[in-house]
């Protein structure tokens, strides 16, 4: 908005000011038509009319300044109703302004509800999550439990593979040690008869009693190899891969191959087989409260790869066992319960 300024007005005495000043306006055009003319004469002094002409002039004055102060009110007027216009335009604009930062505060409040919803469903699925991760601790702490019983059972069962192990390295040296009794028999035999050969005609009955003993003494070694090996296998026993049974006079034997596969030899044929699948990692075969049991070499309180068709009995029993007879049979037996009874056979009897 631009004020226009009024113009000083001068005042008698050489004072000058911009304060608006009442006058009343004239229309005087003729110094007849003046008031006081006709008082005027021609013996007016010349300083009177001057005095006269100077009131005429101020006068004068005074009226246009105040038909300028006019002029200037209206444009002033105008002025402000130009500028009123414009900031009520501002004003409109600002109200618009301010309903668009309205709408767009309830959208944000509407966006900042629908966010404390979201968190909120984000803490009960938090909530939910921890409650399943503690059930999950719980649970994999008795899997640490098991794993540790599992483990206990692994370091016994070490333990008794290092027994059947070194029962295994006792029979091995046993045999061995038969291996060369039996040589060491057989070459005095065969010295023997080569001297019975070349002095048969002039051998003695002290020879001959000689020779007789020397036999004796070794049929009395393979007897005792014989009777060394075993014929039975008893509760919780093992027969491993490439170890056997044999019957007390040494003719049959009940064989674990390292093909997987219990076999039994007599007349020097295989007499049976408990299947033709070939299973080079079993481990070799159990008896297990009464149950003839194979199993691989990944045993670990597992399922058994194969069994004779018959239920087990109390697993502490002592008196079932596994014997290889004479007469070409390997029979399981319970002395205890069934007083020697059979309870399974290979059916392989010798005609």
């Amino acid at each position: 908005m631009r004020f226009v300024p009024l113009e000083p007005t001068r005042r008698k005495g050489g004072i000058s000011s911009n304060m608006p000043v009442e006058t009343h306006q004239t229309n005087y055009k003729d110094d007849d038509k003046h008031p006081i003319s006709p008082f005027l004469n021609d013996q007016t002094s010349t300083s009177e009319k001057a005095k006269l002409k100077r009131e005429k002039e101020k006068r004068a004055i005074e009226v246009a300044q105040a038909e300028l102060r006019e002029k200037l009110l209206k444009q002033n007027v105008e002025t402000l109703q130009e500028t009123c216009g414009d900031q009520k335009g501002e004003i409109k604009e600002l109200k618009g302004k301010l309903n668009e930062d309205e709408k767009k505060l309830q959208k944000l409040q509407s966006e900042l509800s629908e966010c404390r919803k979201k968190i909120l469903e984000m803490q009960e699925k938090l909530d939910k999550h921890e409650k399943e991760t503690q059930e999950m601790q719980a649970k994999l702490h008795e899997h640490e439990k098991e794993n540790q019983k599992l483990r206990n059972a692994q370091d016994k069962f070490e333990q008794k593979s290092k027994e059947l192990q070194a029962e295994r390295d006792n029979y091995e040296n046993e045999s061995r040690q038969y291996k060369d009794e039996k040589d060491e028999a057989e070459k005095s035999v065969k010295k023997i008869e080569r001297t019975r050969r070349e002095d048969l005609e002039t051998l003695s009955f002290e020879h001959k009693s000689e020779v007789f003993k020397l036999k004796t003494e070794i049929a009395s070694i393979e007897n005792r190899r014989i009777k060394g090996r075993k014929s039975t296998l008893s509760n919780g026993q093992w027969l491993m891969v490439g170890e056997s049974l044999f019957s007390p006079d040494g003719s049959v034997e009940l064989r674990m191959q390292t093909d997987g596969k219990i076999a039994v030899y007599w007349g020097g044929s295989c007499r049976f087989q408990n299947t033709r699948d070939q299973r080079p990692d079993i481990k070799g075969i159990t008896l297990e409260g009464g149950n003839l049991v194979m199993y691989d070499t990944t045993f670990l309180m597992s399922q058994a790869v194969w069994q004779i068709n018959r239920a087990s009995v109390d697993a502490d029993s002592e008196g079932v066992f596994l014997s290889v007879q004479d007469d070409g049979n390997v029979v399981l037996c319970d002395v205890v319960l069934y007083k020697g009874t059979e309870l399974w056979s290979t059916n392989t009897k010798k005609p």
